[in-house]
């Protein structure tokens, strides 16, 4: 309301007022508000000090209202809003966390680079508006999608260590022996996704995978099951086993259950 122009602010006080009317610029007609009438005005304004050219109204004209004053929204308040937002899952959450902690730490900052500055929701709202265009922009443009940095391999003896992951388990020779045996015989997507494997199950599933591209190369294919077979020996994992009911109904058995009381 502290942004309104005059002419917006008179014609609320002839609303207010004795003259109960109500005028439209636009249609350059006024309408007389009934005294009986239930009509309500609505208004709200952010504090003075955010600058903007916000003006402090007179405190007769302020009076007029029922004054209602609201907390400022909490870090965790607009971080729950912006992760609402259709393009929050492209962002992430880390992203949308750092974002409104750069804000935050700006509006704090109140001499930096000519402050002081008001950071708000709408700022945010802006920002990741403009996140998402800036990607698709940059798809349109070069013809490639924006993709976020590749991840950084590096390996020891004891570990291997995938961006800030670092896997220590008993199938780490194994994928370093499959990455030497297939390093020249499939594209690198597949060498990474055996890299990236997390456990015995998927290392065998993205192997057989690369494998299917190679399998005239009798001997390498020979030679990368022979390394799965020992990794999955030394790897803890879970087999599913049929119960006795399971394998009597699969095979049509009969099948005595004892000490089953089935009357009500």
């Amino acid at each position: 309301m502290n942004l309104a122009s005059q002419a917006v602010l008179e014609g609320l006080n002839a609303c207010f007022d004795h003259r109960r009317v109500l005028y439209i610029a636009e249609l350059n007609r006024s309408f007389e508000i009934p005294p009986e009438s239930n009509c309500r005005f609505f208004a709200c304004q952010n504090p003075r000090a955010q600058g903007g050219n916000r003006r402090a109204l007179p405190k007769s004209f302020v009076n007029r209202f029922t004054n209602i004053y609201v907390e400022d929204l909490t870090n965790e308040d607009i971080l729950m809003i912006l992760k609402e937002l259709p393009s929050a899952a492209q962002i992430g959450d880390a992203r949308l966390e750092a974002m409104v902690s750069i804000t935050m730490r700006l509006a704090s900052q109140q001499h930096f680079l000519g402050g002081p500055y008001s950071f708000n929701l709408r700022d945010l709202l802006r920002w990741v508006y403009l996140f998402k265009k800036l990607r698709d922009l940059y798809e349109e443009l070069f013809g490639e999608p924006c993709v976020a940095a590749p991840v950084v391999l590096s390996a020891d003896q004891n570990e291997l260590h995938i961006g800030k992951v670092v896997d220590d388990s008993a199938i780490v020779e194994a994928k370093g022996t499959l990455c030497d045996l297939l390093s020249n015989c499939v594209e690198q997507s597949a060498i990474k996704q055996i890299i990236a494997a997390g456990d015995i199950t998927e290392l065998e599933t993205v192997t057989e995978l690369a494998l299917a591209e190679v399998k005239e190369n009798v001997t390498v294919v020979e030679q990368c099951r022979e390394v799965l077979a020992c990794a999955a020996r030394s790897a803890m994992r879970f087999e599913w086993r049929d119960s006795v009911f399971v394998k009597a109904f699969v095979e049509g058995y009969w099948l005595l259950i004892e000490d089953v009381n089935l009357c009500r």
